[in-house]
């Protein structure tokens, strides 16, 4: 069987205790890390190996979120894991970029998505985390959007070739 493309996608996102930083119990803190950043760097790193010998198209795509660009006072270690994703993501791109075969690395930022993370932002005490009636307000005017929209957002961007890092899917 002849593959033609294989891409790993680095979805696990975890938004740790909402609160200031000095609010937040260190295993907290480490889990989310670990489970933000740690583990997509293993991933892709098991994925760049695993395929090294393949020449048809590779690639990862990472799932970032406009708080790797925007802070949002409570979200300090979401934030930083996200920021993170986005220059792992910048510095695979330029390594795999020398390489004849080398993959291609992607972040998408899906906007705001209706999922379990945002029923946790929403029951958030306002004390904790300043933002919450902005999220509260979105999902009262129907603004989030559905996993599945996105998903098929993602798979047309990258069906006709417009994957580029740092991707806003409100853009398409």
């Amino acid at each position: 069987m002849e593959v033609s493309s294989i891409t790993l996608v680095n979805n696990a996102g975890r938004l740790c205790t909402i609160a200031n930083l000095e609010n937040i119990h260190s295993e907290d803190i480490a889990k989310s890390i670990h489970l933000n950043t740690t583990t997509p760097l293993i991933l892709s790193s098991l994925f760049i190996k695993a395929t090294q010998q393949l020449t048809c198209k590779k690639q990862i795509i990472s799932i970032s979120s406009g708080a790797a660009v925007k802070l949002y006072e409570g979200w300090s270690i979401y934030c930083t894991s996200k920021a993170a994703i986005d220059m792992m993501t910048k510095t695979i791109a330029a390594e795999q970029n020398e390489l004849e075969h080398g993959v291609q690395c992607n972040a998408i930022y899906p906007g705001v998505v209706d999922t379990n993370m945002q029923t946790d932002i929403r029951s958030t005490d306002e004390k904790d985390f300043k933002n919450v009636q902005r999220f509260i307000d979105l999902k009262e005017n129907d603004q989030l959007y559905t996993p599945e929209y996105v998903a098929e957002i993602i798979f047309t961007i990258d069906t006709q070739n417009k994957l580029q890092n740092g991707v806003d899917i409100r853009n398409f």
